[in-house]
Parts: structure tokens; C-alpha cells; sequence
């Protein structure tokens, strides 16, 4: 547990001070990459990465759709800058996999912004969600996650085949025990 609140406290600090951070808190074996310099693509990273990594991301537009399958924390070096647009072709960043960490980044133009999917602890923070055509978060059969400190608007604005706008911020279905503040919709 102790490492737990170790990482919810780096993550509230702008880039460069988790770096340092977390290069003085990193475990024996906790790899750290940094994206573009160690990979072109923040799915490249996460594929390559061990469970427990820290992925950092400098600032750019990643025309990515993300599927993290293990546990690792992605930091992005400021959210008005780091921007993973899904260029309107699904999820942009979908969750399945406990104890995941994104901090930093626009998630824009995907089905769903980010997509928690029968996962567990996991900490969505620091993000501006927008633009995406059905909803910024949606936690599916996922407790105990805490989601904080995030922007999420515009969501539900334009569904890529037309038909009813829905629009949603923050959706749950069958999840429990999650913490949800300080976010503004």
C-alpha cells in the first residue's frame, strides 16, 4: 500500500517533477521509457514495457488507439500538449489490465475516451477528455479506481455515422467503489 500512495502523490506534479520523482522512488527492475525517444509510439512502449513500468510521453499528437494489458503508469508531459487522438476510430485508450495510471494527456476523437474494462485500481488524473462521440470515461464492471482532477467535455458532440447524440462524461456499469472528484463536465 505504501507504494500506492507514493505514486497518487508523484502523479499530481507537473512533468518534470514526476521524472525526477519517480527516478529517486523507482524500485530495483522498474523500467522507465520515454516515448519518442525510446519508442515512436506510445503502443510500441506499452508493448515492450514490463509490468510495472513508467512510461513517459512528450509533448505531440499520437494518432493512437491504446490497449494496455498490464499494469503500468503513463505520464504525459502536459495535457494541454500530450494528446492521444484516436482519430475517430474506437476507443482511444482501453483499459484491461488492474493498476493502470494515465496522467497528462488530451484523449480526444474516439469512440470512448477511455474505456476501464474489468479492471481494477486504476487512477485516471490530470486529463482533458473531449470531443470523443459517446462518452469521456466509461468503467465497465471495474471498482475501486479513482478518477480526479479531469477536464471531460464535448463528449456525445458528433457520432462518426450520424443518428441520436448521447453524450456522456462519466459512465459505470456493474462497478463499485470507485472515488470520482474533482473532476469538472
Amino acid at each position: 500500500m505504501k507504494g500506492f500512495l507514493l505514486l497518487m502523490l508523484f502523479v499530481s506534479f507537473s512533468f518534470s517533477s514526476s521524472l525526477s520523482l519517480f527516478w529517486v522512488s523507482a524500485g530495483a527492475g522498474q523500467e522507465i521509457i520515454r516515448v519518442p525517444a525510446d519508442y515512436s509510439t506510445i503502443q510500441e512502449a506499452i508493448n515492450a514495457a514490463a509490468s510495472g513500468s513508467i512510461i513517459l510521453v512528450s509533448s505531440g499528437v499520437y494518432r493512437e488507439n491504446l490497449v494496455i494489458g498490464k499494469d503500468l503508469t503513463l505520464i504525459g508531459e502536459d495535457r494541454l500538449s500530450t494528446i492521444i487522438d484516436g482519430n475517430r476510430a474506437g476507443t482511444v485508450v482501453h483499459i484491461k489490465a488492474d493498476r493502470v495510471v494515465v496522467n497528462g494527456f488530451t484523449v480526444r476523437n474516439g469512440t470512448e475516451g477511455v474505456y476501464i474494462d474489468h479492471s481494477n485500481g486504476c487512477v485516471i488524473s490530470n486529463n482533458i477528455i473531449a470531443s470523443n462521440w459517446y462518452s469521456g470515461i466509461f468503467l465497465n464492471r471495474s471498482s475501486s479506481n479513482v478518477i480526479y482532477d479531469n477536464l471531460i467535455s464535448m463528449n456525445g458532440a458528433s457520432p462518426p455515422s450520424g443518428g441520436i447524440v448521447v453524450g456522456v462524461g462519466i459512465e459505470l456499469s456493474y462497478s463499485n467503489d470507485n472515488v470520482i472528484n474533482d473532476n469538472r463536465l
